[in-house]
């Protein structure tokens, strides 16, 4: 008995299989990256266990096996889905496309045809070019075999020369009941044959809204990008960024107008991150970036411009600087955004992003005809104090810079992370700015709970003042103020300070958070909690605070010259909490509040070992004189920790008074008698009376 091949198949169009045909020769076949499927297909997008494809007779069921990335036919997702020749099918962004051989006309290696019912001519498609029209006649009628409703079309009979105004057309009404209920409809279409000629057109997968024809992709004038529109597979490839967990991948399904789109599927929390080729920015001009972003279910996606130096500017190469319009959220379909900022000195590259981000439930994002046009600059900086300039970039603006004379000093103060390690934070809030008597203010606008400031410097220890300056890192917090390595973390501070002289540059807010810095390279990354924060100073001149600051160096050194220790070292310490601005009188201030508190320390430590003395004695006197000397010790250091220290030790010659007066040291005479028999008279003829006088005290209770 001859042998046949199966009916049924898939053919593999991507992914490790692509070209593969691969029999469906059991009633129940597996789909999955598992080693334990019938069909074991090796691809990060593909679950375990993906999908099952299960024959019911003359008929063919996909159904989806929980994946993660989701099953899709002709673009849309499914549950469950009855297949005919010709569907296409997504087990993650690996596509095959289902064969049924009695329909190809063979086993389903030859080229498919399928019938054009209103022409009587045949639709080949043939794997290596477009589809093409040629005449053929109807299957014997013994043997009907209708295209599937994905794969019918009509076209009227071509006539006359060829020509644009002559090329086939597809009826509207018939694609739209093709994709009716689905997101995306995938076909091939009509080839017009032409006299003397043939001439074709196709369209793969397009996105299709309330049934209407799908555009064809738009060419945007002056458009630096290579393909914004995703139709041409020569131009330069978007690439992923490495950590994400998910890829985004061009595909029918993710169009909204012409043969493709970009997109990515995402299940629960989580994310992935795309940029285009990089691009040349003149400066002087705008980039207005131009985009359309569709978001489904629970994800939320977002389109934005990375600034980079191409090559290092006074030798460094600044920390890239990243722009984002608004994030989206459960589109209605596809919905333009748009980005437009002024270039910045320096950063002469750039390229696209886009990324997604699912939270609480699966959803995808789709891209389709980005454009990023030079414009002429028109908004310049948000404020403008001396030889500074804050730019906001975007409206609404997510990103804030400080440029100082033509040089970017800080970049990227963004209250969101989304980047090539993670998508996080507070993608809904942005910026306003304006300039105050002694720098700029920032104020939030949108949520921003749980939002953490970050901010980059660019050039580092350029910032860092000469080495007569104290460390160019420091912040003040409930605790006071705290010099700090490159890296350090505080968990509340109100103040960083970074640089030192001219290059002095304070961030404060309203009340204590957290604060760190990181060292990158040769730049800073600082981190400031901002949950619950609504503004951001940015303080560049210091003039009066610095005026203050002499005035309590003068009050400091005149305590000190009086005496007055502790007022000196009060000071001193008001001085560096509050006005730590300026280089010498920081580095003052510390030498002097170090010294007059070792000091203080040495003669709280003598006034100790005199207690211990008169305590191994039990003498009243020396206890006495104990007393009197901490008590000129706290006089002396009022106001400071050793006044405090003084203050103890007194407590503590008093209780040891009391012990004494109560008659606890009774029946001490014998002990004393001995210590006094021990005694040199000529070498201690002050302690031996003391101890007479002890023991005759004693004697008389």
């Amino acid at each position: 008995m001859e042998s046949r091949e199966p009916r049924f198949s898939l053919r593999f169009e991507s992914g490790a299989r692509e070209g593969e045909r691969v029999p469906l020769s059991s009633d129940v076949s597996t789909v999955g990256r598992r080693g334990d499927n019938t069909i074991a297909v090796s691809h990060a997008s593909v679950s375990g266990h993906h999908a099952e494809l299960r024959m019911e007779g003359q008929r063919v069921f996909v159904s989806d096996a929980g994946s993660t990335n989701g099953t899709r036919v002709n673009g849309a997702k499914i549950g469950r889905h009855e297949l005919a020749h010709g569907d296409r099918i997504a087990f993650g962004s690996v596509h095959a496309v289902f064969v049924d051989a009695s329909f190809a006309g063979g086993s389903g290696d030859e080229d498919d045809e399928v019938l054009l019912e209103d022409t009587g001519e045949v639709l080949v498609l043939d794997d290596a070019m477009p589809a093409a029209v040629i005449p053929a006649a109807r299957p014997p009628a013994a043997q009907p075999m209708p295209a599937p409703a994905a794969m019918r079309a009509s076209a009227p009979a071509p006539t006359g020369a060829p020509s644009d105004a002559t090329l086939g057309s597809v009826s509207s009404e018939r694609l739209a009941a093709s994709r009716s209920g689905s997101k995306v409809w995938i076909a091939w279409i009509v080839v017009l044959a032409a006299a003397g000629g043939g001439a074709f057109v196709w369209l793969d997968g397009r996105k299709a809204d309330g049934g209407t024809e799908p555009s064809a992709a738009v060419a945007v004038p002056g458009n630096v990008l290579d393909d914004g529109a995703f139709e041409n597979p020569d131009a330069a490839p978007w690439t992923n960024a490495e950590a994400g967990p998910q890829a985004f991948f061009v595909d029918g399904g993710f169009a909204l107008s012409g043969r493709s789109g970009l997109g990515v599927l995402l299940a629960t929390d989580e994310w992935a991150l795309a940029h285009s080729a990089p691009f040349r920015v003149p400066e002087g001009k705008a980039l207005a970036l131009r985009a359309s972003l569709d978001v489904e279910g629970g994800a939320n996606g977002r389109v934005g411009i990375e600034l980079t130096q191409s090559t290092p500017s006074r030798g460094f190469t600044a920390p890239p600087i990243r722009a984002w319009a608004p994030a989206r959220t459960s589109t209605s379909g596809f919905e333009e955004v748009e980005l437009v900022f002024d270039t910045l000195p320096g950063y002469d590259t750039g390229r696209v992003l886009v990324a997604g981000h699912a939270d609480a439930a699966e959803g995808d994002v789709s891209l389709d005809d980005v454009s990023v046009v030079l414009e002429s600059a028109a908004g310049g900086p948000v404020a403008r104090f001396q030889e500074y300039e804050l730019h906001i970039l975007g409206d609404p603006g997510s990103t804030a810079v400080v440029v100082r004379s033509g040089r970017v000093l800080f970049s990227s103060l963004g209250l969101s992370r989304w980047s090539d390690e993670s998508l996080t934070g507070a993608s809904a809030a942005f910026w306003t700015g304006a300039a105050t008597p002694t720098g700029f203010e920032l104020s939030v606008q949108g949520p921003a709970d749980g939002a953490t400031l970050r901010v980059v410097s660019c050039g580092g220890r350029a910032l860092a003042p000469d080495d007569s300056s104290p460390p160019w890192l420091s912040t003040i917090g409930p605790d006071g103020y705290l010099a700090h390595a490159t890296t350090f973390e505080r968990e509340a501070a109100t103040d960083l300070l970074t640089g030192g002289g001219v290059n002095l540059i304070r961030f404060g807010v309203e009340r204590p958070v957290p604060m760190s810095s990181v060292m990158h390279a040769e730049s800073a990354r600082f981190r400031i909690g901002f949950d619950g924060l609504r503004t951001l100073q940015v303080q560049l001149s210091f003039r009066e605070e610095r005026d203050e600051a002499n005035q309590i160096a003068s009050r400091a050194r005149t305590a000190e010259k009086g005496g007055e220790f502790g007022a000196s070292i009060h000071a001193w310490s008001e001085l560096l909490d509050r006005f730590p601005f300026d280089a010498a009188l920081i580095a003052e201030a510390e030498e002097a509040r170090a010294r007059l508190t070792q000091a203080g320390h040495e003669r709280v430590r003598a006034v100790r070992q005199e207690i211990e003395r008169a305590g191994f004695f039990e003498l009243v006197d020396l206890y006495r004189n104990c007393r009197a000397s901490a008590a000129r010790v706290a006089k002396t250091y009022a106001g400071s920790e050793i006044e405090a220290a003084a203050n103890e030790l007194t407590a503590q010659v008093d209780a040891e008074l009391s012990a004494l007066s109560s008659g606890r040291a009774g029946g001490s005479v014998a002990r004393l008698k001995s210590v006094l028999d021990a005694l040199d008279a000529r070498e201690n003829p002050a302690l031996v009376e003391h101890v007479k006088a002890a023991i005759a005290a004693q004697q008389d209770h």
